[in-house]
């Protein structure tokens, strides 16, 4: 049974709001975006771009790697992050990870590289294609 309760998050523009589908999946009702609820990973770029494509989930089988402003879009900037506790909703994703997640937002550079969202930083960066990071798909 979906659960409907709402979050909010102070410092951005919308307060977030979630329900979590019973399916392993997480609908923003801000976004209107569906989150695979569970992390995976690590990965390297490659490995993780070719994940979410692969996957079936609740069943949906159109899933993708966030953009880096959808992922971003997850970061709440009232959790106060520590080693441990990454800075999303761990009622909804409690699996997160304090880390950095791939998204599909590619950066021009030499060596190749892809824009990450650092849950534990509450920031973007960009990381070599080779690195290890995490991924929630999203549809």
């Amino acid at each position: 049974m979906p659960n409907d309760r709402s979050t909010t998050s102070t410092g951005a523009p919308n307060a977030a709001s979630y329900t979590d589908n019973g399916d392993g999946t997480v609908t923003d009702k801000v976004t209107g975006l569906m989150w695979q609820q569970a992390t995976s990973g690590p990965y390297n770029w490659t490995e993780a771009a070719a994940h979410c494509p692969s996957l079936t989930l609740a069943g949906h089988n159109d899933w993708r790697l966030p953009a880096w402003i959808e992922l971003l879009s997850l970061l709440d900037y009232s959790i106060v992050s520590d080693e441990t506790k990454p800075m999303v909703n761990a009622t909804y994703f409690p699996t997160a990870v304090s880390n950095a997640y791939w998204t599909s937002t590619p950066m021009d550079s030499t060596p190749p590289s892809q824009w990450s969202v650092d849950t534990h930083w509450s920031s973007g960066s960009l990381d070599a294609s080779t690195s290890l990071g995490y991924t929630m798909c999203v549809r």
